[in-house]
């Protein structure tokens, strides 16, 4: 989630959100205070919303897994509206009957993401992190089994080159 915001936006403490049909709206951001609060709230809203999983069923496929899954069919649209509108704590957006009037769920989700940016600036710099730790996860295993150089620099999952250096080509043209 790469930050999406201008200068102006940052440093005035808002989210612009352009809706199609009408005026751009100012979501002023939540303050450390407020926004500790909320993010104390995500965990609890996500909990409201335990649905009983047959996974089973899931695996098993065919029509026991549509009517497991049917209850997740509106789940995320319901998260989303919960988590924009406990955000908007000054009613920038409309409230909850507006945006489920005004907006799809592709909109709603645009706005959260945003949120989640403001909310978890360094959630980039963590998953960059945990990409790279993965890697020298695999080069590490990789050399402690002996197999790196009998996969020719790739690793034992058959992933590219993690390394970073350039094959030689054995084959002629």
């Amino acid at each position: 989630m790469k930050e999406t915001r201008s200068p102006e936006e940052i440093a005035g403490g808002y989210i612009l959100i352009n809706w199609a049909e009408e005026r751009p709206r100012q979501l002023p951001t939540l303050k450390i205070r407020a926004e500790r609060d909320w993010k104390f709230g995500l965990g609890e809203t996500l909990n409201t919303y335990q649905i009983p999983f047959d996974a089973d069923a899931v695996r098993a496929g065919g029509a026991s897994a549509v009517t497991a899954l049917a209850p997740l069919i509106n789940l995320p649209t319901e998260i989303m509206l919960d988590l924009v509108t406990s955000y908007d704590t000054t009613g920038a957006l409309g409230g909850r009957a507006y945006l489920e009037e005004h907006c799809d769920s592709g909109q709603l989700y645009a706005v959260l993401r945003v949120i989640l940016r403001v909310v978890f600036p360094f959630a980039d710099d963590l998953a960059d992190l945990i990409v790279e730790a993965r890697k020298l996860m695999v080069l590490a295993q990789a050399a402690t089994l002996g197999r790196l150089s009998s996969t020719n620099g790739q690793s034992p999952t058959g992933d590219s080159d993690l390394t970073g250096s350039k094959k030689l080509s054995t084959t002629s043209s």
